[in-house]
């Protein structure tokens, strides 16, 4: 098994939200994806998708994209990102889940060995659009659910750990948060997340800090191309 991660498909088949409006390099982006997908992930692959996949508002109206990406081979882990407002709670979500797609919010699975822990994050403090007390409130849920993902391991010794975020947990200085010390309290070998894109990009810390390797997988900085993951970080 191979590992692999994008985020931010930013999909629109139920709904009108063309891409091509944040830049020449969006147009056709759902195709350049697939076509890249195919070209490097088999059917016993794992592609993580960092959040950000599709703008529909309900369950229904996602259910297209979510029929694509299971099209696509491999298999395929799930969190959600800030604008997949279709995306409540996992049992609303499930029945219009193809097979083969594991949405994790909050929780774990294990694959061939490799375990994966995921949930959305949030904006860290000391970022410029982090606002008390409001955003601090989130903040917290969602290191509670980043730790409680890594306790429904349970005690076992599975190695590598992926965890997965939609928002960086470290701004580009590598001071540390809340997310970072969960991190590495329990061991992650990577951290995959998403969000940032154009000049964006350049605000999150990518690279090993602590044992633990930062990857920024957004798909404008993957150039739309599912990104081989390395769990030898640590």
């Amino acid at each position: 098994m191979k590992l692999f991660a994008i985020g931010d498909l930013h999909l629109s088949s139920g709904v009108n939200k063309p891409m091509d409006i944040f830049g020449p390099e969006w147009v056709g982006h759902a195709e350049k994806i697939a076509h890249n997908w195919r070209e490097k992930v088999g059917p016993e692959d794992v592609v993580c998708v960092v959040g950000d996949i599709s703008w529909a508002m309900q369950p229904h109206e996602a259910a297209p994209d979510l029929e694509w990406i299971g099209r696509l081979p491999g298999r395929k882990i799930l969190i959600k990102g800030n604008h997949d407002y279709w995306w409540n709670k996992i049992s609303h979500i499930s029945p219009w889940l193809p097979e083969g797609i594991h949405p994790l919010q909050g929780t774990s699975i294990t694959l061939d060995g490799v375990a994966v822990v995921g949930t959305r994050g949030w904006l860290i403090p000391g970022s410029p659009m982090f606002e008390e007390p409001q955003d601090r409130k989130v903040y917290n849920r969602e290191c509670l659910r980043l730790e409680n993902a890594f306790r429904s391991l349970g005690a076992i010794e599975t190695k590598p750990i992926v965890a997965l975020l939609h928002f960086p947990p470290m701004m580009k200085d590598g001071e540390p948060t809340r997310f970072t010390n969960i991190l590495d309290t329990y061991g992650a070998s990577v951290c995959l997340f998403g969000h940032l894109h154009g000049e964006d990009r350049s605000s999150a810390f990518e690279g090993v800090r602590n044992g633990v390797g930062y990857h920024l997988v957004s798909c404008d900085h993957t150039n739309f191309s599912p990104v081989l993951i390395d769990l030898k970080t640590n």
